[in-house]
């Protein structure tokens, strides 16, 4: 049974065990979950066993296969920013990573890129496998103005991967001019 994301356990259609013998018959289980079990991701074998009054018996075994596939990361969206060109560093915070809705949890990494390095000269993002927020360190070149579109990738143990867009604009200052 495939499973959507995020669903860990599910009921079955769980098959009638009959057994038929010219005696009675007991029927045992004796591995598994049974009619009325959850059954989790991954294979559990079910075996039942019949013995008649003469001490024959007899055991079937099947086994019932539950998978799902696995779900995007997440990270949440991210507001432009703007500074004026005399800033020269700025802390943006990232938040609502995660490895998406999976039943194992998954480690992340966060990697970033900018589209215009002479005016974000660095962009240093720090991230720990196991937080849902990151930050980002920006250093601005001095004197410049414009913009640049900053895009933040989150990866997942599988290599599912989102992204998050953003825009950061430097707006020039009208310096005094200089006597």
């Amino acid at each position: 049974i495939e499973m959507a994301p995020g669903t860990c356990e599910t009921a079955i259609a769980y098959p009638e065990i009959i057994a038929n013998d010219n005696c009675e018959v007991t029927l045992t289980q004796t591995a598994g979950l049974g009619k009325d079990g959850m059954f989790p991701i991954g294979t559990t074998t079910e075996t039942w066993t019949a013995s008649d009054v003469d001490g024959n018996s007899t055991s079937i075994s099947f086994d019932v296969t539950i998978s799902t596939s696995n779900a995007k990361p997440t990270v949440n969206a991210i507001n432009d920013i703007q500074v004026l060109e005399d800033t020269y560093s700025a802390l943006v915070l990232v938040t609502g990573i995660t490895g998406g809705n999976d039943c194992v949890s998954q480690d992340v990494t966060v990697e970033l890129s900018s589209t215009n390095p002479e005016l974000v000269t660095s962009a240093t993002i720090t991230y720990a496998t196991s937080d849902s927020t990151a930050s980002i360190q920006f250093d601005f070149a001095a004197e410049h103005s414009g913009e640049s579109e900053v895009t933040v990738l989150v990866i997942d143990s599988e290599n599912d991967s989102i992204t998050e867009s953003f825009k950061v604009f430097v707006t020039a200052v009208n310096d005094a001019p200089v006597l």
